[in-house]
């Protein structure tokens, strides 16, 4: 699986200078969904899904 994120952050040259606290934030949260998803495909949590 791949994420390809893109983001323009606000407010100009303002909100360029928290582009990198932007940047380290969707990078921690992008892995923290891919290693959620892992662990829930490889354990026993995806049964929980199944209908019945």
């Amino acid at each position: 699986m791949r994420d390809d994120v893109r983001f323009t952050v606000p407010l100009g040259p303002l909100g360029r200078l928290g582009e990198p606290v932007a940047r380290h934030r969707l990078r921690w949260l992008v892995d923290y969904h891919a290693d959620a998803l892992k662990e829930l495909a490889e354990g026993e949590g995806w049964q929980r899904f199944l209908d019945g």
